[in-house]
């Protein structure tokens, strides 16, 4: 699709998800809630569908091209996260236990025509929309997130596992007489009738365990997906972020062809302004700059500058519903115009925690068991770990953290007391399931 007629169309899906369009027919804000974001929906799947048809014409005729499909696509993927954190009335913590991972593989190759099915029957009830969250960037609790609206009342969520086939409905309707009758029933159809029950009821045991958590409060609870990981559910209270930056950042940049800052000492941004933009190009290394900066075993160059939009493939990215660039400098950072570089200054940042009353240091990678580097930040064969008095908890910089300070704009000051936030409510909230 052509980058102009693909901005043009971003553009309007952006302005229904922030509600700028909602009040252009007289009505309030709060009786259109689910209105323009119905509308944002159904244009982002109709988009979908096109570069999927283009891109197997692409792939027959050149290859090469696919590159700028691959990039519009993940950015649907992020425009339906916002929708996403839309619906989440923007509460973090809420958005992110919808997700459990980055999602590996393509939304051409997962069965999805179920879900937009769903997505179409539910479409007539004016008060309810139905999210395909395969079409998100990340793999989700369940298949589908159903949002209910009515005025003067709260906001409901469900969360549905679609399955599909003859077997799936036998064994669906076996489930409601109780497992045991269950395996005695499906037990007739075969040795792979018996391994989709087992599958489905794993599911089921899983989906139900990450709803739970959705309302959990603090404490440490035993991973729904690994039992020899322990999740901790905090409450933060302190994200201040560096958005007012960036914005000013952007100003220079079209003024000056170019311009930088330094964001508490720890945080380089540089932008440069490009009258002509490789679209085709520029795109193709964004994925391997996020898998490079969520790698716990692939070294990080330290002090290496980034292009924020490798960003898009984070969690902990700032979402563009609540962007606040408008729309033009948003999109022209996107899109290339403006090319946004970001580096961490990792020697800055552990010199901010001493001064901050966090206890920050080096420690070399070798010197760590393998089950304390999963999700931690690795610089140059070496981690930033932190101490804290009266605890045997260990702490280090995790991906988490070091993507909100690069990609979600959180100020570093901010991530400590966050750091500090967690550390103190953790040492001190026993087990919850264990």
């Amino acid at each position: 699709m052509h980058t102009s007629s693909f901005r043009s169309e971003l553009e309007k899906c952006l302005r229904l998800i922030r509600f700028e369009d909602s009040h252009k027919n007289g009505n309030s804000r709060k009786k259109t809630f689910l209105t323009p974001l119905k509308e944002a929906q159904n244009r982002l799947i109709r988009l979908f569908k096109i570069l999927d048809q283009e891109e197997e014409l692409l792939k027959r005729k050149d290859p090469k091209k696919t590159v700028l499909i691959e990039y519009q696509r993940q950015l649907l993927c992020s425009m339906m996260d916002s929708l996403v954190w839309t619906l989440s009335i923007f509460d973090r913590n809420r958005f992110f236990r919808i997700f459990k991972n980055r999602k590996y593989g393509d939304v051409r190759y997962q069965n999805i025509q179920s879900a937009l099915d769903v997505v179409k029957k539910f479409s007539k009830d004016q008060n309810v929309l139905a999210i395909p969250l395969d079409l998100c960037s990340w793999t989700a609790i369940t298949d589908m997130l159903i949002v209910k609206y009515k005025p003067d009342k709260p906001v409901s969520y469900s969360f549905v596992e679609l399955k599909e086939g003859k077997i799936n409905e036998a064994i669906s309707e076996a489930l409601e007489k109780g497992e045991n009758q269950a395996e005695e029933e499906i037990a007739r159809l075969g040795p792979k009738g018996l391994q989709q029950l087992h599958r489905v009821m794993r599911q089921i045991k899983m989906a139900a365990a990450n709803v739970n958590l959705m309302h959990g409060n603090p404490g440490i609870y035993t991973h729904p997906l690994n039992n020899d990981v322990d999740l901790n559910i905090v409450k933060v209270k302190s994200h201040n972020t560096y958005e007012e930056d960036v914005k000013k950042l952007i100003l220079k940049t079209k003024a000056k062809g170019s311009s930088s800052v330094l964001i508490e000492t720890c945080v380089k941004l540089i932008g440069i302004q490009q009258k002509n933009p490789d679209t085709r190009g520029v795109f193709i290394n964004l994925l391997d700059q996020y898998c490079l900066s969520n790698d716990s075993k692939s070294p990080n160059k330290a002090n290496k500058l980034n292009d924020w939009r490798a960003g898009i493939y984070s969690i902990f990215a700032t979402q563009f519903a609540t962007s606040p660039l408008n729309d033009q400098d948003l999109f022209d950072i996107l899109f290339g115009r403006i090319l946004l570089g970001v580096a961490f200054l990792p020697d800055a940042f552990i010199s901010l925690c001493q001064k901050n009353g966090l206890d920050a240091y080096w420690v070399n990678s070798g010197e760590v068991p393998n089950s304390r580097k999963s999700g931690v930040v690795n610089f140059d064969g070496r981690l930033i770990c932190f101490r804290f008095p009266n605890t045997k908890w260990i702490f280090s910089l995790a991906h988490g953290t070091y993507h909100s300070i690069i990609f979600g704009w959180l100020r570093p000051v901010s991530a400590i007391a966050q750091i500090k936030d967690i550390a103190a409510s953790v040492s001190n909230q026993p087990y919850m399931t264990k």
